[in-house]
């Protein structure tokens, strides 16, 4: 399936089929990683691990809880 480039503010932009975006298992809103390979320019979904994530995590840089006032509601703690 062929598509043409378009324009984004200053970047271009590609839409990408509905039949294609499904067939791929991506939706809207869904983050995508851009590369370009070979002469090709690659989308593919990003994926996070939460081991990888929490790996950045650090005594230097968490912080303390917040205050977040009364219980308004039902708050069970």
């Amino acid at each position: 399936m062929d598509t043409v480039l378009g324009k984004w503010g200053n970047s271009l932009a590609v839409r990408i089929p509905a039949s294609i975006a499904k067939n791929a298992g991506v939706r809207l809103g869904v983050p995508l990683h851009v590369s370009a390979r070979h002469g090709r320019i690659v989308l593919e979904p990003v994926t996070y691990d939460l081991k990888s994530l929490l790996q950045g995590v650090t005594p230097e840089n968490t912080h303390a809880e917040e205050p977040m006032g009364l219980s308004c509601g039902h708050e069970r703690w």
